[in-house]
């Protein structure tokens, strides 16, 4: 019995942005960036809602690589919420790899 296996590629551009919409965004530039084009070009494509208050600074320190690397990315963010509660000076991290000027 031969078993039908599907892509996450392989669906509509519109059902990879909803999903894309619904997760977390540093996961999703870890995970989706650099795969392929057609990835590529789809996570650029959607708002950022930015919500590091539960993130290491590793990870967002990968996260501000990301928007060094791919400007455009700055075009993207529609809303950021950073803490330094419980967190080893986000604000102060994120700012200096990212000044608050150079975002739209």
């Amino acid at each position: 019995m031969m078993m039908n296996v599907s892509k996450f590629e392989s669906l509509p551009n519109e059902l990879i942005i909803e999903c894309l919409e619904y997760s977390y965004v540093c996961h999703t530039f870890h995970s989706f960036n650099g795969l392929n084009d057609r990835l590529n070009k789809l996570i650029r494509t959607v708002s950022l809602h930015l919500n590091f208050t539960l993130v290491n600074k590793k990870r967002l320190e990968d996260f501000c690589q990301h928007i060094l690397l791919y400007p455009e990315i700055r075009q993207q963010i529609y809303s950021l919420h950073l803490s330094n509660e419980n967190r080893c000076d986000q604000i102060e991290t994120f700012l200096k790899h990212i000044p608050l000027n150079t975002l739209n």
